[in-house]
């Protein structure tokens, strides 16, 4: 690319930024105070370590492991989720990052993808946070780091201390506006967290399936509010978005969602959780089918609307958007 194409790619870039936090003040629900100030660096450290001098991880061994914030919660993450070997598989990709030669690891996708987040630090930071900021219902401090690391088993994930996003995964396609997109995901769960306390809805008996509506709302929720910042941060690679824009698709994960939501009073605990990891984590449907539903809300009653539904509970989420479809279309837990 010449540098004249170059010069006008980043000016095209740079006036649908603008455009895009322009509209994103103008429709806010109120003045913001605290929640535009927000303070959200990206913390690159562990993962320029790695990418600079691989042979100083590899000589520190498990302490590098132990003692790098990110990887501490990468471990954590692994725990809950029942992944094994994280570390030993962390171990065996910087082992062939450190084998190839300087010229090759400075070449290296996982070398370019962290110069290029890096380089992205500020425009990211002066769109995003105030188009986060416009989601929800009252002011809400975002402050959080956003790590950034190599080689772990998951893609990405938000803890109470911060998001951790492994830059290595083909699912980016060394592609970083897909990470730069991913984080606003990631970022509307953190303040999503912060209203559970002040819910003004009585949760469902049955503390498992109030669980299960809450991964549609908050996932649902979180892959709309990245949908809808596309303008200013395309993501291309994002196979939820191709997901909820397929109709059949939609209905076919409702169906699934339904249909185990009709045979959990014969599921023990145990079962009802793993079939809502493999039919709502792994096949999708608390994702795309949430944010399908908060579409339609949006589209329906307004951005307002979609809104307050974070500070009353996913059980007002779920009834708001039934009132609005045809008894086809409804995602139907019992007890609700």
């Amino acid at each position: 690319m010449d540098l004249r194409n170059s010069l006008a790619r980043i000016a095209g870039l740079l006036l649908t930024q603008t455009l895009f936090l322009a509209g994103t003040q103008a429709s806010a629900q109120d003045q913001r105070d605290s929640c535009p100030e927000s303070s959200i660096a990206f913390e690159t450290s562990t993962l320029e370590q790695i990418t600079g001098d691989p042979d100083a991880v590899l000589k520190e061994g498990r302490g590098f492991w132990e003692a790098e914030k990110p990887l501490i919660l990468v471990q954590g993450w692994a725990d809950e989720v029942g992944s094994a070997n994280a570390y030993e598989r962390f171990r065996a990709a910087v082992e062939e990052l450190a084998s190839l030669s300087a010229a090759d690891r400075a070449d290296h996708t996982t070398t370019r993808m962290t110069d290029q987040i890096i380089a992205r630090e500020g425009e990211w930071q002066k769109a995003a946070i105030p188009y986060l900021c416009s989601v929800f219902p009252a002011d809400v401090d975002l402050s959080r780091p956003a790590y950034f690391v190599a080689f772990v088993p998951p893609r990405a994930f938000a803890t109470s201390e911060g998001i951790v996003i492994d830059v290595t995964k083909d699912y980016w396609q060394e592609d970083p506006a897909n990470i730069l997109n991913m984080m606003i995901h990631e970022f509307f769960h953190v303040g999503y967290g912060k209203f559970r306390r002040g819910r003004t809805e009585t949760p469902l008996d049955n503390a498992r399936l109030y669980s299960m509506a809450e991964m549609i709302q908050n996932e649902g929720m979180a892959v709309w509010v990245a949908y809808e910042a596309r303008e200013a941060f395309p993501a291309p690679g994002e196979a939820d978005n191709r997901l909820l824009e397929d109709p059949d698709a939609v209905a076919s994960l409702r169906a699934a969602l339904n249909d185990l939501f009709e045979r959990s009073p014969s599921l023990s605990d145990d079962q009802l959780r793993r079939q809502g990891w493999r039919i709502g984590v792994t096949n999708r449907a608390y994702y795309v089918v949430g944010a399908h539903m908060a579409r339609i809300i949006h589209a329906e009653l307004g951005k307002d609307a979609l809104a307050q539904t974070i500070a009353e509970g996913p059980l007002s989420f779920i009834r708001l958007y039934n009132s609005l479809v045809t008894e086809e279309e409804r995602v139907l837990i019992p007890g609700l």
